[in-house]
């Protein structure tokens, strides 16, 4: 993969083996990843807006475990959407087990992916293939 076809793919997942299956998937597939186990690095949950550059968001993908320690994956990116956050809700995936239909509702309303777990790590995969084509119009990364 050319590397102006690399995406930068953020991963939030409590489960470490979950964590460290997916950071192996997209590395291999070329793509730079960063995986943490809680929220909380995100400078969103402590500042008061996004210092990202307008144009170049801290990830082209989030991907966010719904059931993490401090916070659900889906409070966490309706925090970062009310701080400004610069990565479109349309390139965050939420990962979950039995979810609620005020939460169904949420999804839909943010506007971001959900996967229902167990998931085969290739569905997110395509999800995230998805999201390339999209970010690259029309030119697939993954294969």
């Amino acid at each position: 993969m050319a590397d102006d076809k690399k995406l930068k793919v953020i991963i939030f997942e409590h489960d470490q083996t979950i964590l460290n299956r997916f950071k192996g998937l997209f590395n291999f597939k070329g793509h730079d990843v960063l995986s943490y186990s809680e929220p909380d690095t995100c400078p969103l949950l402590t500042d008061m807006q996004c210092d990202c550059p307008k144009d170049s968001p801290c990830a082209d993908v989030l991907i966010a475990d719904m059931q993490m320690g401090k916070m659900s994956g889906l409070e966490f990116f309706e925090h970062q959407r009310k701080k400004g956050c610069k990565t479109p809700d349309g390139n965050k995936l939420l990962l979950g087990e039995e979810i609620t239909a005020e939460q169904q509702r949420a999804i839909k309303n943010l506007g971001c992916g959900f996967i229902k777990k167990p998931f085969n790590a290739y569905d997110v995969a395509n999800w995230v293939e998805r999201r390339a084509t999209i970010i690259y119009e029309g030119s697939p990364t993954m294969h």
